[in-house]
Order: structure tokens, then C-alpha cells, then sequence
């Protein structure tokens, strides 16, 4: 029986599979009046890419933590390649030696390290001292991060805060992928700030781990990318998986109204109309963002496409400040702008202050113009 949480149904026992690389019955975990994961049951073979997807709050990130042993939940049984795991003792570090890895979507290197050493802190038993030490993990760092993403370009001496959020996130996953022991390895978002070159050889590399044995829990909004790598699909809804489907037998439309529920018919026929010929022009961007010059009007909906590097958001950027009343060179800006950044660790919020705190921090600043 295991420690701390209460028992399975009767016929969801999940111990005892042979070939199995993960078993849940019944996890349940629960948030003051927020029910986070309720009732969640799935079994993974050794070897199978699974998708994860569900809507913000569907309660993936919730279960993926329970899985990595940095969540405790209420009610529940997990079991690792076969064997049953005490719930109330099971940590990071448990989770680490039963084979289990995990890429978080917020990337959790260390900006003041290299490369390399972020290498060795998952790794810390090669560890040594002196230049030879070093060279070491420069050469350990070098030959995952290549097995992955060949003619990446990246140094393993370089400070990993000094990384492009592209290359972090490369960084993060070769990193999870290099332990030696892995048995399970779950992908939350990996793709979500690499370019269509850098996503297929991930696919590839999800491709030869599953050959491997490895088991793979690939979590992603890029619903097309759900279809292509992964051969079933669990979708959650408000805490409950609701469907476990080959992926050969649900579409993305099928994926998006599980993810939706009720709501899925209110989201298609809530598409704005197209903006009138006479609708005001907010945004115009010339030289040297674009020679051929653009104007954005009010009630578009503009798509921003192009491989890493190319000056996406360097323009983002750019239309934020001018809408700030800041001059910028190529850029004029009619209208207020609010402004998501891709590095959202980096940029989007102060991680030492309170939730409350970053929710009015725009508000405040709504002020004066300013320089930045």
C-alpha cells in the first residue's frame, strides 16, 4: 500500500505491469476549493510518446509536478517501470533516480553558469576539479546538445544568461536528455520558442529515444505538432482527462473541442469580422523594419512569422516603445500597445514579488511616457 495517500479503485491497482514505464491511478490533488487533478488514470508503455494537452488550467502543469516529485497529491497511486512508488516520500530527487526527467516550460538554468556547469549540476557525479574537469563537461555539454540540435552554435563556455531564449530552451532539453538513466522523460512546451529547423530535429530525437525504450510526455499548444510526433493523445479538462485517444483517431479539430468542452462552439462563432476598408490605421512600420513598409489597422489580426534571429522581436520591441511615445526610427504608433514577451522569465514578470504585485505593476506604470 502506499504511504500517506489513499488506496486505488478496485481494478485500478498499478503495480505489476510488465513493459510499463509509468502507471496513475486516482491522482487527486486539490487546491483549497481549486480541484487541480481529480480522479486521473493513464498507464504509458516503455517506448510511447504520449501527448498532453488541455486548455490553461486544465491541470497538466499540477500533474506533471506530482510526476517530477515537487507535488504531493491528496489521493493516489503512481508506479515506475512496474514498481510502486510511496507518494508521501517521493521527491525530485526519487523522481531523478527511478529514471524520471523533466523540462519545465519555464526554463530553470542558471543564468550565472556556463553551459557546461549547468551540465554538471544535473550531473554532479563526473565531478572533479582543475581545467581537465572542466574540459570535461565543455565536451559533455557539447556532444548532447549535438545529438540533438547539430550546428547549434552553441559555446558550452558561454554563460547560459548571456543564451538567446532559443538556445536556453535547446540547452534545457539536452540537459534533461543526457542523464543516463532515463526512463521517462516529459517535454512541457518544448518547442515554444524554437524555430520549424530546431522542432524537427527535436522530433527526430523524441523519434530515437522511443526506439531506446525511453517513454516520452509531450505537452504542447501546437496541436499540429501533437499529431505528428506522438502516438496517443490524453486530453484534460478542468482537472479530468477526459479522452485517450490513438492518435490516428482524433484530429485537431476533434483535439481542440475535447479541450474545450461546451465551449468550443462559442469559440468558433465568436471570430471578429474582418475590419472595414475605412478602418483607422494604428500601426505603420518602414525602414529599416521593412523596405516594402506596412500599415496595421484597427481590428487586424496580424501573424509575425520568420526563423529565430530574424528581428521578430526586436520589432515588438520597437512598436511597444513608440507606443510608449518614444521616437523610433520606422515605427509610428496611433494607439496604446500592450506587450507578452516570448522570454517570460526574463521579461515578463518580477519573480520576487507577489502575484497581486505583478498584476497592477502595468497600471502603475501607465504614467507618463518613459525611456525604455
Amino acid at each position: 500500500m502506499t504511504v500517506g495517500v489513499a488506496a486505488s479503485p478496485p481494478g485500478r491497482d498499478v503495480s505489476g505491469a510488465a513493459g510499463e514505464a509509468l502507471a496513475l491511478a486516482g491522482i487527486t490533488k486539490r487546491y483549497g476549493p481549486t480541484l487541480a487533478n481529480e480522479d486521473v488514470s493513464f498507464r504509458i508503455a516503455a517506448g510511447e510518446v504520449v501527448g498532453l494537452i488541455g486548455a490553461n488550467g486544465a491541470g497538466k502543469s499540477t500533474l506533471m509536478r506530482i510526476l517530477a516529485g515537487v507535488t504531493e497529491p491528496d489521493a493516489g497511486e503512481l508506479a515506475i517501470a512496474g514498481r510502486r512508488i510511496a507518494l508521501a516520500r517521493y521527491t525530485p530527487h526519487g523522481a531523478r533516480v527511478a529514471g524520471i526527467r523533466i523540462v519545465h516550460q519555464e526554463l530553470s538554468l542558471c543564468g550565472s553558469l556556463t553551459v557546461a556547469e549547468n551540465f554538471f549540476v544535473e550531473q554532479p557525479g563526473s565531478g572533479g576539479s582543475g581545467p581537465a574537469w572542466r574540459r570535461a563537461c565543455e565536451r559533455l555539454a557539447r556532444t548532447h546538445i549535438d545529438a540533438i540540435f547539430p550546428a547549434s552554435g552553441i559555446d558550452p563556455r558561454a554563460r547560459a544568461g548571456t543564451l538567446p531564449i532559443a538556445q536556453r530552451q535547446m540547452v534545457e532539453i539536452a540537459r534533461a536528455a543526457a542523464s543516463p538513466d532515463l526512463g521517462v522523460l516529459i517535454l512541457d512546451e518544448p518547442t515554444s520558442s524554437l524555430d520549424s529547423r530546431r522542432s524537427d530535429d527535436l522530433q527526430r530525437f523524441i523519434g530515437r529515444l522511443a526506439a531506446r525504450g525511453v517513454a516520452v510526455i509531450f505537452i504542447s499548444h501546437k496541436l499540429h505538432e501533437i499529431a505528428a510526433v506522438t502516438r496517443r493523445v490524453l486530453v484534460m479538462r478542468n482537472g479530468r482527462l477526459v479522452r485517450d485517444e490513438a492518435t490516428g483517431a482524433i484530429g485537431v479539430p476533434q483535439m481542440i473541442e475535447a479541450m474545450a468542452g461546451e465551449a468550443a462552439a462559442a469559440l468558433s462563432a465568436a471570430r471578429p469580422p474582418a475590419p472595414s476598408a475605412s478602418a483607422a490605421a494604428l500601426v505603420t512600420i518602414g525602414a529599416p523594419f521593412g523596405t516594402a513598409g506596412l500599415t496595421l489597422h484597427a481590428g487586424e489580426i496580424v501573424g509575425l512569422a520568420g526563423l529565430e534571429g530574424g528581428g521578430q522581436p526586436e520589432l515588438l520591441h520597437a512598436i511597444r516603445r513608440a507606443a510608449r511615445g518614444r521616437r523610433i526610427a520606422g515605427i509610428t504608433c496611433g494607439a496604446k500597445a500592450a506587450f507578452v514577451s516570448g522570454d517570460r522569465r526574463g521579461e515578463g514578470v518580477f519573480p520576487l514579488w507577489s502575484a497581486i504585485a505583478n498584476a497592477t505593476i502595468a497600471r502603475i506604470a501607465a504614467g507618463p511616457a518613459t525611456a525604455w
